[in-house]
């Protein structure tokens, strides 16, 4: 499924992708890794600019950290691409590569309409955005919608813009949910428990249950999934 994601990620002839999956599925390391195929992979002379917003502030911040220690500190990335250099701006918020590509990091709550960097506006990634916090509530659901229709989408880089929306479904009503039907919207999704037509049938266990034995996450944690 990683292989998939990232296919969907890094196809820029998709202008909306999304990938749902429980927690532990490494999606904000696959969204990462689409903007560090940017800036390996941007041609010389062009440039691009990416703004990741994230649920809050100090996510958002710990994502461009992260980044940056994968794209300047990461073996792999080091020893196939070590002409990548820290540009003129590299701080929390923001970060320059040296081969043109601007990244931003941002809170829900921080303003995304009317951002450009040298003229170009962005490609924009949700990540994470969707939590129990702000969709605890049917008008805290509205007023984030209303915020992807308002603000953040009409900000995206006329005609060539990419959205791209990465999370965990946190209730029924969430935005990640009401995109499923849209047909403009390519989709890869994970079910905790399997249904006919799912991908990667592998992946589930003869109860039909994703990670039907304990494995462990990102974070160390063992998880598992049971009917309950």
């Amino acid at each position: 499924y990683q292989v998939r994601a990232l296919e969907i990620l890094c196809d820029d002839t998709i202008r909306r992708a999304s990938l749902v999956m429980p927690r532990g599925f490494a999606k904000s390391t696959l969204s990462m890794l689409r903007i560090a195929h940017k800036v390996a992979y941007t041609p010389k002379g062009r440039k691009n600019y990416e703004i990741v917003i994230s649920e809050s502030q100090p996510q958002a911040l710990d994502y461009l950290q992260n980044l940056k220690d994968l794209v300047m500190h990461g073996d792999s990335f080091r020893k196939a691409f070590p002409w990548v250099e820290p540009g003129d701006r590299w701080g929390a918020h923001a970060a320059e590569f040296s081969t043109g590509v601007m990244v931003n990091c941002l809170g829900t709550n921080q303003r995304v309409r009317g951002r450009n960097y040298k003229g170009l506006r962005p490609n924009i990634t949700l990540d994470d955005f969707e939590s129990e916090e702000n969709s605890s509530s049917a008008e805290e659901r509205r007023k984030l919608r209303r915020k992807i229709r308002a603000a953040w989408i009409p900000a995206l880089r006329p005609r060539y813009g990419k959205f791209t929306a990465v999370g965990t479904l946190v209730h029924e009503d969430a935005y990640l949910n009401r995109i499923r039907k849209n047909k403009a919207w390519k989709r890869l999704s994970l079910r905790a428990r399997r249904e006919n037509g799912d991908p990667h049938p592998e992946l589930y266990g003869e109860d039909g249950m994703l990670w039907p034995d304990a494995h462990k996450d990102q974070d160390g944690n063992l998880v598992q999934f049971d009917l309950d």
